[in-house]
């Protein structure tokens, strides 16, 4: 029997069916609370207690062609919010949590414009989010230190196409060769264009001839909820784990930590290619002992449930 805060949720899920845009910002519980009739506190004693997500399964245009393929599940996204497991609200979360650490944030920079005005005045003030720029920016500055973030999102896709979403944004990242692509993915691609590693060394040097010390990371932000619920085989599929499992297991444990290059026999295909596109950029952008302001950095960000006490966090940035 479902519990009435779960259908009470769900139901709510629903109402939004032509209303994702609402979840580009975190959504505070006493405003879920008042439009649901269920108690602040059940919300979040339900959301946080690791029980099968809340979903809908919102409409998908691809190619012209309209379908219903989207499982995005209700999640905590701060300390007092909720959002879904769609990339935009998976940024909002992140944006959020950066600014609780203090960072001025602004989403889809990168033109001409926003760069100049960056490289003149370290700050984000002034600026305007654009069109299908890169997806979230923050920055912090303590006297001639500086603190900036250049991060591309990914949320959840359809079932078995993680490791297509994630070697994209790593190719939005980075200069990943055509070859390194077409073998991750198994189909002809083109080159990662790799802006974001051109426009942070574009901003390290002219924040150095300024004087000031910089530390600019390079981030993929996934979400990292469990349990989950995905669109595989034609149909909704609730997994144990969370949608990303596979291709960041491995990166998290040889890609992003440790300088372990040598050849293994029984990697997958799309391993062998990350490994290839790790070893085309230098080894300290990886390295997990980065000091700060020594330059340029990758880390991976998550949002996910907190393994100490259950509540939302933003994890990556150690």
């Amino acid at each position: 029997m479902t519990a009435p805060t779960e259908k009470q949720l769900c139901n709510w899920l629903v109402s939004h069916d032509s209303n994702l845009a609402r979840f580009r910002i975190p959504i505070p519980l006493d405003v879920v609370a008042h439009e649901t009739g269920a108690d602040p506190v059940e919300i979040e004693r339900y959301l946080e207690g690791g029980n099968a997500p809340c979903f809908h399964v919102w409409e998908h245009e691809h190619a012209g062609k309209v379908s219903r393929s989207k499982p995005y599940c209700l999640r905590m996204s701060g300390p007092t919010t909720v959002g879904i497991d769609w990339e935009d609200s998976v940024v909002g979360a992140a944006e959020s949590e950066l600014q609780r650490k203090g960072f001025e944030t602004c989403r889809e920079l990168g033109s001409e414009a926003d760069m100049g005005h960056l490289e003149r005045t370290c700050s984000l003030k002034g600026l305007f989010p654009g069109t299908n720029q890169r997806d979230l920016w923050a920055i912090k500055r303590s006297g001639s230190e500086i603190e900036a973030w250049i991060i591309e999102a990914k949320g959840k896709e359809a079932g078995g196409f993680e490791h297509y979403c994630f070697a994209e944004a790593m190719g939005q990242l980075f200069e990943v060769s055509t070859d390194v692509l077409t073998a991750l993915l198994g189909q002809k691609r083109r080159a990662g264009h790799g802006l974001c590693w051109r426009i942070a060394n574009t901003l390290a040097r002219a924040w150095k001839e300024q004087g000031l010390t910089c530390t600019i990371s390079l981030a993929v932000l996934v979400p990292n909820w469990r349990p989950d619920v995905v669109w595989e085989g034609g149909r909704v599929c609730g997994i144990p784990d969370f949608y990303y499992s596979r291709p960041l297991a491995p990166r998290r444990a040889t890609f992003c930590v440790r300088d372990d290059l040598r050849p293994r026999l029984r990697w997958f295909k799309y391993e062998r290619a990350f490994r290839a596109g790790r070893s085309s950029r230098p080894r300290t952008v990886f390295d997990r002992s980065f000091e700060p302001g020594a330059g340029l950095r990758f880390r991976i960000l998550t949002t996910e449930h907190s393994a100490e006490n259950g509540e939302f966090k933003l994890a990556g940035f150690a």
